[in-house]
């Protein structure tokens, strides 16, 4: 009786204890089967963060390529009750900081022209063309969309930092270059900006809302 006792309680002590490791099995798959849910799902969203970048970069190109025409001109004294479609040389106070003029040409060829010819005469003033007044500096520039001007900037202010001499823009396009560098590098988005140049301090804005 008391070995048949014992041998009970020794099989019923088994079972008790399989029955245990069969629950902890079942809730170590359960954990595995939520974790590679979980890991599914952050690929999942990886992806779409992925695509969305891909779509806005994409914006971007298409904006910048509406703007081949352009071309920014900083500098010009602003005037109240001015008509930049016939630019005269009225009695008024210039405002202090003058907002950049817009030009849009018929072809991307007289842009490029523009540009050329700004590049060759650097020290280009109000006075040059024909502004009373005191005297400044007059800027012709490619037009960016919003987030290419941020890119630029941000490019602009490290690439010296990081041991690049030169940044410029061109066709809408950054570039970067080491003084010793045959070839220049191309920084399309903030992805660029960060394996060429190092990590950012501040992150470029996604809204390709055309200003």
């Amino acid at each position: 009786m008391v070995s048949a006792a014992l041998e009970y309680s020794r099989e019923e002590v088994v079972n008790s204890w399989e029955h245990r490791i069969q629950q902890l099995e079942n809730s170590t798959q359960q954990l595995a089967d939520n974790l590679n849910s979980l890991k599914s799902q952050n690929n999942e969203i990886s992806s779409l963060h992925n695509t969305i970048d891909c779509l806005q970069e994409q914006l971007n190109t298409q904006e910048q390529l509406s703007l081949r025409n352009e071309i920014e001109i900083c500098g010009i004294p602003e005037f109240e009750s001015e008509n930049l479609i016939h630019t005269s040389k009225p009695d008024a106070a210039a405002a202090a900081e003058p907002r950049p003029v817009v030009a849009r040409l018929l072809r991307n060829n007289k842009r490029d022209e523009i540009l050329h010819a700004s590049k060759v005469r650097r020290n280009l003033s109000t006075g040059d063309i024909g502004l009373g007044g005191t005297a400044r500096k007059v800027y012709f520039n490619e037009r960016l969309t919003k987030v290419n001007r941020h890119l630029f900037r941000e490019a602009r202010n490290r690439s010296k930092q990081s041991g690049y001499k030169f940044c410029w823009v061109k066709n809408g396009s950054i570039y970067v270059r080491r003084e010793d560098q045959k070839y220049p590098k191309l920084i399309r988005n903030t992805n660029d900006l960060e394996q060429i140049l190092g990590p950012i301090s501040t992150r470029i804005p996604i809204n390709t809302t055309k200003a």
